[in-house]
């Protein structure tokens, strides 16, 4: 028997992740620095309250163009980089949580959500 899952937009949300934007970057601007660059880029990203992932792409990319030399854009970059690794890895431990106990929930994984939505 083959079987193919796409997992697609949403599982993290039926694993009760907070893997939003909203929830990463209200985590990224407590984490505390001591670097006057990366304080900037926060205070920035603050101001604009950006609601999607690419609304932040985007005023990065914006931001950058402040930046006085291409090491303080690497830094930054490298920054939000690490925090965003560190915080995905942190929240998919809650994934791990619900494991494949039996053939029954290989075989039918929605098995493993809730009620709705599956």
């Amino acid at each position: 028997m083959r079987l193919l899952y796409v997992i697609g937009n949403g599982l993290d949300i039926a694993r009760h992740m907070s893997a939003s934007y909203q929830d990463f970057i209200a985590h990224y601007l407590r984490l505390k620095t001591s670097d006057e660059d990366i304080q900037s880029m926060k205070k920035d990203i603050g101001f604009h309250q950006y609601d999607k992932w690419s609304d932040l792409e985007i005023g990065f990319g914006q931001y950058s163009s402040q930046c006085a030399t291409k090491e303080i854009f690497l830094k930054c970059l490298t920054d939000l980089k690490f925090a965003l690794k560190s915080y995905l890895k942190e929240e998919s431990k809650k994934i791990l949580e619900y494991k494949i106990q039996s053939y029954q929930n290989f075989v039918y994984p929605s098995a493993l959500l809730e009620p709705e939505p599956k």
